[in-house]
């Protein structure tokens, strides 16, 4: 059941999908569920794992920030501190 109407859903993305990140990841990809946020992708600079979190959560493979910044109303940015 969809509790919000689909044009109130803020697109997002992860950013950095490694220990934390995959956690991010999954908790967007619940969200989704339930219709309060579209997941619409993740970006890492490891493809192999950013295309593998991708894939779980059925959403895309981002390739890199400005990619990100135009499919996404909000960014999670889950990389080390000195990264941000």
């Amino acid at each position: 059941m969809n509790l919000w109407p689909v044009a109130d859903r803020i697109k997002v993305a992860v950013i950095g999908v490694g220990a934390l990140g995959q956690h991010h990841a999954r908790y967007y990809a619940d969200l989704a569920t339930s219709g309060a946020v579209e997941f619409v992708g993740v970006c890492d600079e490891d493809t192999v794992r950013a295309e593998e979190i991708a894939t779980k959560h059925g959403v895309s493979v981002l390739n890199n920030v400005a990619e990100a910044a135009k499919v996404a109303d909000a960014i999670s940015i889950v990389t080390p501190t000195i990264t941000h």
